[in-house]
């Protein structure tokens, strides 16, 4: 047995450096606990700054106006500017601001926005508006023609792949001249030329020419509305491509 404890003892035996050092430790510790619990200078003699006072120190550094002093009152931050007067962080803040400019760049530098002629435009000159590449281009011809001409700027939206977002970017880049519509003679078109058009399909093409062989020629475009078929939607969006004579 007591070797055992001979051995244990030998183990945990310490010199006196160690000892000394173990001393030494132990008053630090009681030192700084003391320290702390009467003086907690981590309380009122350590400020931390936040983002606000950081910007503010950053902003008028850049601007050359004031230098950051790091004095606080503790009412707010301040800082001293090269007169030696002081200033509070909203007016630091505004002194760092950027200035925006008023300059206008002369007109032949600004670029102007193209405006088409929508029925006089080829491809080419569509693909110069916003939001048109050569695939809407030839879309947009295509169904000009079928229809004769465009007589309002919201057709577009009857053109394949445009929606709404597209066609509210397109409508200011347009204009419209509706004088050279190319009008179908609904006295004399037969069921192949009335059919052609996107607003009328076979049965009502049919229906038209079989009211003109039955009740002789139109004497009015709105006398189509008595024809078999033909409803008040229709009538109305067909109703600039016709004519009577």
């Amino acid at each position: 047995m007591k070797t055992i404890f001979f051995r244990i003892n030998r183990f945990f035996a310490l010199t006196r450096k160690d000892r000394n050092g173990i001393y030494v430790l132990l008053f630090l510790i009681v030192i700084t606990v003391a320290l702390r619990s009467v003086y907690p200078f981590w309380k009122t003699g350590i400020r931390e700054f936040s983002d606000s006072d950081v910007s503010a120190a950053i902003a008028v550094a850049t601007a050359g106006k004031a230098t950051f002093s790091g004095n606080y009152n503790g009412s707010g931050t301040q800082y001293a500017n090269k007169g030696g007067q002081r200033a509070d962080d909203s007016t630091i803040a505004a002194q760092g601001k950027p200035r925006m400019s008023n300059y206008t760049p002369p007109a032949y530098m600004q670029k102007k926005q193209f405006i088409a002629a929508l029925n006089e435009a080829d491809t080419t000159d569509l693909k110069e508006l916003k939001g048109i590449g050569s695939g809407f281009a030839r879309r947009i011809v295509a169904y000009r023609e079928k229809l004769g001409g465009f007589v309002r700027k919201e057709q577009l939206r009857e053109v394949w792949g445009i929606d709404s977002a597209l066609y509210t970017l397109m409508a200011p880049q347009i204009t419209i001249n509706a004088d050279n519509i190319r009008k179908i003679n609904i006295n004399t078109a037969t069921i192949d030329i009335l059919k052609r058009h996107p607003y009328l399909d076979y049965y009502l093409a049919k229906e038209i020419v079989k009211y003109r062989d039955r009740y002789g020629a139109f004497a009015f475009t709105d006398d189509l509305q008595k024809v078999n078929l033909m409803d008040e939607g229709t009538f109305h969006r067909i109703k600039p491509y016709l004519t009577i004579e």
